[in-house]
């Protein structure tokens, strides 16, 4: 019950679009969090932190999910 969910999404920033790129993380950190209290994850439980990457990083556009005890 003490437990909470980091849900950190990245967006890889091209030049001049970081804003953009912030966007998509939001959107995309909404969506997850929709998902997750669908399926019975309390909202005030998920902290989310949209990030953004650098454009040639591996794995540039990708969501990372951490348990905190």
């Amino acid at each position: 019950p003490a437990a909470r969910l980091e849900v950190r999404v990245f967006s890889p920033s091209k030049a001049h679009s970081e804003s953009a790129a912030r966007r998509l993380s939001l959107s995309r950190f909404l969506a997850v969090r929709q998902f997750l209290t669908g399926k019975g994850v309390a909202d005030a439980k998920i902290d989310g932190r949209p990030l953004i990457s650098q454009a040639n990083e591996l794995n540039a556009d990708r969501i990372e999910l951490y348990i905190e005890r």
